[in-house]
Order: C-alpha cells, then structure tokens, then sequence
C-alpha cells in the first residue's frame, strides 16, 4: 500500500514545505509513522488520506519546531550591529 502512495504522499509534502530536504525527511518520517501505526489502519478505508493525515502531522511538527528555533543567534546579532554601525561610522566620517 504504501509503494502505491508514496509519490503522492512526497507531493503533498513538496507543496507543504520550501526546502527538498525537509520534504524528503519528512517522507522517511512518515513512512516510519506509517509502519508503525499501520495496526490502527482500518481496513477498507482510504490508505492514501490515513497516509496523507499522518504526514500532514509531520508538517504541523516540523512548523512548530521552526517557529521555535531563533533565526540567529545573540552573537551573531551582536556582530551584525557592529559591523553596520561600523559601515555607518564611514559613511558619515
């Protein structure tokens, strides 16, 4: 079931998120979670959309940990105000 609506599965994933990389993660994970719970699957229900939820998780997840994440850290802004107030500095000296 899963060989059936893996490429579905990895578009869905491409269209949720910017980088390859993350997309193809994501997939492993999924497929990971997919083997795993794949004894709460019910039978004669549509594997794709159970597939589809369980990977739309795995994005809402990956979302959370990026909103989380700081986008540089305290040296680095420090540096950055540096160096533009050194730029400034020249250009009005």
């Amino acid at each position: 079931l899963w060989a059936a609506h893996q490429a579905d599965v990895h578009a869905y994933l491409m269209a949720c998120v910017r980088r390859w990389a993350d997309a193809d993660d994501l997939l492993q994970e999924t497929a990971v979670a997919v083997w795993q719970n794949f004894g709460s699957f019910r039978p004669g229900t549509d594997f794709r959309r159970w597939a589809l939820a369980i990977a739309h998780h795995r994005v809402l997840r990956l979302r959370r940990e990026q909103a989380r994440r700081p986008l540089a850290d305290e040296a680095a802004l420090a540096a950055l105000a540096a160096l533009t107030a050194a730029a400034e500095a020249d250009d009005a000296g």
